[in-house]
């Protein structure tokens, strides 16, 4: 993965913990068959296992807050899944099939994009739309009893939006950014001895200097090494301008995207280092429907908190994992 890529899933995450703030909170299990291995904990029967354990995390990181879940964390969220799940089973509050594809339809739009798109999403992570469908499934199966039992009304003011849209719009990691895009073009050294060393450094310089005098573009680098045996060209490294040295962006900037800087000594040879250009990053913002619903979701969160307490009270859960088990002190 190149360090651009990176970087755009860097944003992407940063940009999640704002319009995604609902998965953080959602449940998750759908471990397949020949998954049901390495039972971390039991809750009332009901297994939970290292699978299920590293889906919460995946799907946490990728659509939640972006901060990656420690495996505690992740499994004492697993357990309330199992209690929520019993518990709407119990009380026959489960949502239909032909709900959870509405809500599906609803996370993907709010996402700007279609449900194949965040299907696309999911699996690149190693997450199913199954385990998506679950997730939803739980979470609003479970806020329908918090409603029914605590009277919640599902609305959220139109100043109190207004207000959370303003803030978030001001974080600072959603504000535009300037990049560089910059590529190594390294020729290797493998020779040995002292007096090779030096007659492989000057022929190299010699050749590290033609290419330059050929180079035309980042595009181009191919054309310009043409006859020279046994160099390399490094992907194009997207890296924020503030992450670089002043020195360093003032002389990339002055050598121009047509010229290469070097030839310089490097651990492998020689290396030249061309600079591609530089564009503007703004990320995109959150929207007011997201917003909304980050909101709603909040004031579920005081509820859902006490009736989880009072159902793990009585529920059976036998930690098998020890360095997992909950501190009973806090």
């Amino acid at each position: 993965m190149s360090e651009g890529t990176q970087l755009g899933n860097k944003l992407a995450g940063h940009i999640a913990a704002a319009l995604l703030a609902l998965i953080a909170a959602l449940p998750i299990s759908c471990a397949a068959a020949g998954e049901n291995k390495g039972v971390v904990a039991v809750v009332n029967d009901q297994p939970i296992t290292s699978f299920d354990i590293e889906q919460r995390i995946k799907m946490t990181s990728v659509l939640g807050s972006g901060r990656k879940l420690t495996r505690k964390e992740a499994l004492e969220i697993a357990i309330n899944d199992r209690l929520k799940r019993a518990e709407t089973t119990r009380l026959k509050a489960t949502l239909t099939d032909q709900q959870v594809d509405a809500a599906v339809e609803r996370l993907a739009k709010g996402s700007g994009t279609t449900v194949e798109g965040l299907e696309t999403k999911l699996k690149a992570a190693g997450i199913t739309m199954k385990a998506l469908r679950v997730q939803l499934l739980t979470n609003l199966s479970f806020n329908r009893v918090l409603m029914a039992k605590y009277k919640i009304k599902p609305h959220v003011d139109e100043a109190e939006v207004d207000r959370k849209l303003a803030q978030l719009k001001q974080d600072p990691r959603l504000q535009p950014m300037q990049i560089f895009e910059i590529r190594e073009i390294t020729l290797p050294m493998q020779a040995t001895g002292e007096l090779i060393v030096s007659q492989m450094l000057q022929a190299r310089a010699i050749e590290a200097q033609q290419i330059a005098q050929k180079y035309t573009g980042c595009g181009k680098a191919n054309e310009a090494v043409a006859g020279i045996f046994n160099v390399k060209i490094g992907k194009v490294i997207q890296i924020q301008a503030d992450k670089l040295p002043e020195k360093m962006r003032a002389t990339l900037e002055k050598a121009g995207t047509k010229t290469l800087l070097g030839p310089m000594r490097s651990k492998e040879g020689i290396q030249l280092i061309a600079f591609c250009g530089k564009r503007l990053l703004a990320p995109e913002g959150p929207t007011r429907e997201q917003v909304q619903r980050m909101l709603t979701e909040k004031a579920y969160d005081t509820y859902e908190e006490k009736y989880i307490r009072d159902l793990r009270r009585t529920a059976l859960i036998d930690y098998k994992d020890p360095s997992l088990e909950q501190d009973q002190t806090q």
